[in-house]
C-alpha cells in the first residue's frame, strides 16, 4: 500500500474523532442549560430595577433547529410568562468556553427582544441574554438545586 494512503486513513481517523468530541461537548452544553437561573441580590437586578428573575429553561425538542419551552419571572410583578425559545444549535470551544446561540422568543409579553444572542458559561454557572444592541436583558447564574427538583428522576 502507498504512503500516502496511510496518511490519508489517519486524516480521516482524526476527522472522525474531532467529530465526536465536539458533538459530546455540544451535547454537554445542551444538557447544561436545561434548569432554573437566576438572578437575585446582584449587580444586574439593581441596576434594572427589579427585585429578581428567574428563567426556567425545559429540555429541549429537535435536532438541528431546538425549541425549548421556558417560564420568565421578573420580580416587582413586571413579568410571569410562558417563553418558547428557537435557536439552532450554537458552538463553543472543546472543553472551556462559552456556549454561545442566537433564539428567537416568542413570548405573550415581549419584555425582551424577538431575536437575542444566549451566552451560557459552564464553568461560571452563568447565562447572560443580549439583544441586538447589545442592551444586557439578563445576567442569570444556574440554580443548582432548583434544577435538580424540578428533573424526573428514572
Amino acid at each position: 500500500m502507498p504512503l500516502w494512503s496511510y496518511y490519508l486513513i489517519a486524516a480521516i481517523i482524526c476527522i472522525i474523532v474531532l467529530y465526536f468530541i465536539a458533538t459530546f461537548h455540544q451535547t454537554a452544553y445542551e444538557n447544561y442549560v436545561t434548569g432554573n437561573w437566576i438572578a437575585d441580590d446582584d449587580k444586574f437586578c439593581e441596576d434594572s430595577g427589579i427585585d429578581f428573575m428567574t428563567f426556567y429553561v425545559a429540555p429541549h425538542e429537535g435536532s438541528y433547529t431546538k425549541t425549548r419551552e421556558c417560564f420568565l419571572i421578573i420580580g416587582d410583578d413586571i413579568c410571569s410568562q410562558p417563553v418558547t425559545m428557537t435557536y439552532v444549535s450554537g458552538w463553543s470551544p472543546v472543553l472551556l468556553g462559552e456556549y454561545k446561540f442566537t433564539a428567537s422568543l416568542d413570548m405573550p409579553t415581549q419584555v425582551m427582544e424577538d431575536e437575542v444572542t444566549v451566552t451560557v458559561n459552564m464553568l461560571t454557572g452563568k447565562m447572560s441574554i443580549f439583544g441586538s444592541d447589545d442592551t444586557c436583558y439578563a445576567q442569570l447564574y444556574k440554580n443548582h438545586e432548583i434544577t435538580e427538583l424540578t428533573q424526573i428522576k428514572k
